[in-house]
């Protein structure tokens, strides 16, 4: 199966919010069998939750004491996906 990732942080900027902590980067690395990835989200801390779109229309959060955190992820199909992480200091 041929699965092809983007993997890119999205970093946001709220008014009134203080930016002290926040995802910076997202890697993607190739776990066990072909359709299973490992992304390590970095950022500066503090970060207490972490949300990522893993392209394929599924997506996971978590609510984190700090960075980096990894997510593990099972593609169900081959194709192009772009993963996106994003961080805040909210709590979901």
């Amino acid at each position: 199966m041929r699965i092809q990732l983007l993997a890119a942080a999205i970093v946001l900027a709220l008014p009134g919010v203080d930016q002290s902590g926040g995802v910076t980067s997202v890697t993607a690395t190739k776990g066990n069998r072909d359709v299973v990835y490992v992304f390590t989200v970095s950022g500066r801390n503090p970060c207490q939750g972490v949300s990522i779109d893993f392209g394929d229309g599924t997506s996971d959060q978590q609510t984190i004491r700090g960075l980096p955190v990894t997510f593990t992820h099972v593609y169900q199909r081959e194709g192009d996906f772009q993963a996106r992480a994003t961080g805040c200091r909210a709590r979901w």
